[in-house]
C-alpha cells in the first residue's frame, strides 16, 4: 500500500507522517524509481498546486498518479495555517496571504485531487487534524483492517453480480430516500458527538464514516434497535411502487449500517439485499463508495439506475445510466447548487420539494422503458 498526504504548505503533513512507524517514510523526489519497484507499504508527503499569477500552478504528476494506492489531503483551517506562517522565517513566500486566500486555494485542490482520484478510480481521503485518531485510522488503511472505497466496491459489486438476475440494476440510498427520514437517526442513539462537526464541508470520505461508526458500532443492544427500527419504517411507497415497476435487481446502497437496511429493504418486499457500512467500521460506504460501485455494475455489462437525496450520492448518479435526485420533504441546498450547473440528472414528479433545474419525470419506471 502507497499513501500520498497532500495539503497547504504549514498543514502540518511531516508532523503526521513522523507519527506513522508503521510504513517507510520518503520524498516524493526519491521515490520515482522505487515506488514501481517496491511492495513495501509507502507514505510521502506532497503538494498538489502553487499559487500563480493566473490561479494555481498544478505540479501533481501522472508519476504520482500512477504511483500511490491512496491519495490524502489533510485539511487543517486557514487559521491554523496562518498562525504557523506568521511564526515561518520572514523569508517564506506565503505571508502575505490571507484566510480566504488559502480557503480558495484548498478548495481549489480538493475540488481537483477529488476528481482526479475519482477519475482514476483510486481513494480519495480527507483527513480533519483536529481528530486525534488520523494514525489509527491510517494504520488501518494500511494492514487492511480499513478498506478503501475501490476494495469495497470490488467485494459488493461481486455480491451483486452473484445475485442478480436482471440486466438492470437498481441502486437506492435508504436514509430520505426509501423512507422520508433518516432511518438510522431512528436509532435513538446517544450523542456522543456532533456529526456536523465530523462531515464539515460536505466531507463524506471513508475517514468520516469509519470516524463515526467506530465508535456506535459497538452499542450494547444495538442489535435490538436496528431490528425495532426497520419493523417501525415508513416508506415511501409512491417510489417503492414506481420501483417495483422496473425489470430489474434491486439493491438499497447506504451509508448507513448495513444491517438495519437489511431489515428495512426485507420489508419493502422488492429489495433482493442492502449494502451498507458494516459495524466494525471495516467496510465504510462512503461517497466514493458509491461511485465506484455503480462504475464497476456498468463495466461488468449492466444497466445501471441508481437514486438518491444528497452528495454522497451525487457521484454515484453521475456513474449510473439513469440518475435520480429524490426531495422529499426538503430539498438538499448543496445538491441545488451543484445540479443547477450539472446535466444529465432528472426527478420523479413525486418529489414534494422539486430541485430547480432538473428534469422531472412522470416516473422512472416509464422514464427508462
Amino acid at each position: 500500500m502507497k499513501i500520498a498526504i497532500y495539503g497547504l504548505p504549514c498543514a502540518g503533513k511531516d508532523a503526521l507522517i513522523s507519527q506513522l512507524d508503521f510504513a517507510t517514510h520518503a520524498r516524493l523526489d526519491d521515490l520515482r524509481k522505487q515506488c514501481a519497484d517496491s511492495d513495501n507499504d509507502i507514505i510521502a508527503g506532497g503538494c498538489y498546486s502553487f499559487p500563480s499569477e493566473n490561479g494555481y500552478r498544478k505540479v501533481f504528476t501522472e508519476w504520482e498518479a500512477d504511483c500511490f494506492d491512496v491519495f490524502a489531503y489533510l485539511d487543517t483551517a486557514p487559521e491554523i495555517i496562518l498562525q504557523r506562517i506568521s511564526s515561518a522565517s520572514r523569508d517564506c513566500p506565503y505571508r502575505g496571504l490571507t484566510a480566504e486566500d488559502l480557503e480558495q486555494w484548498r478548495n481549489f485542490e480538493v475540488s481537483n485531487l477529488r476528481s482526479e482520484c475519482l477519475r482514476m478510480g483510486k481513494e480519495f481521503l480527507i483527513l480533519d487534524p483536529k481528530f486525534d485518531c488520523l494514525a489509527e485510522f491510517l494504520k488501518g488503511v494500511f494492514d487492511g483492517s480499513i478498506l478503501t472505497s475501490p476494495q469495497i466496491s470490488r467485494l459488493a459489486a461481486d455480491r451483486i453480480l452473484s445475485s442478480a438476475d436482471k440486466h438492470t440494476i437498481v441502486l437506492s440510498d435508504g436514509d430520505k430516500t426509501l423512507t422520508d427520514y433518516d432511518l438510522t437517526r431512528s436509532l435513538d442513539l446517544p450523542i456522543l458527538f456532533d456529526l456536523r462537526d465530523v462531515f464539515y464541508g460536505d466531507r463524506y470520505t471513508t475517514f468520516q464514516f469509519w470516524y463515526v461508526y467506530r465508535v456506535y458500532g459497538k452499542l450494547p443492544q444495538l442489535d435490538e434497535k436496528m431490528r425495532e427500527a426497520a419493523d417501525a419504517a415508513v416508506f415511501n411507497s409512491p417510489l417503492i411502487e414506481d420501483l417495483s415497476k422496473i425489470d430489474a435487481y434491486r439493491v438499497v446502497v447506504t451509508a448507513g449500517l448495513e444491517i438495519l437496511w437489511s431489515y428495512a429493504a426485507e420489508r419493502t418486499g422488492i429489495f433482493g439485499m442492502a449494502i451498507g457500512t458494516d459495524k466494525e467500521a471495516t467496510r465504510n460506504m462512503s461517497q466514493f463508495s458509491k461511485a465506484l460501485l455503480a462504475r464497476y455494475l456498468r463495466e461488468a455489462g449492466h444497466e445501471v439506475i441508481a437514486l438518491g437525496d444528497n452528495m454522497v450520492d451525487y457521484q454515484m448518479l453521475k456513474e449510473a445510466d439513469h440518475g435520480y435526485i429524490v426531495s422529499h420533504i426538503k430539498r438538499n441546498p448543496v445538491v441545488q447548487r451543484t445540479v443547477i450547473s450539472d446535466q444529465g440528472l432528472k426527478q420523479p414528479a413525486s418529489n414534494e420539494d422539486p430541485l430547480d433545474g432538473v428534469p422531472v419525470v412522470k416516473s422512472i419506471h416509464e422514464d427508462v422503458e
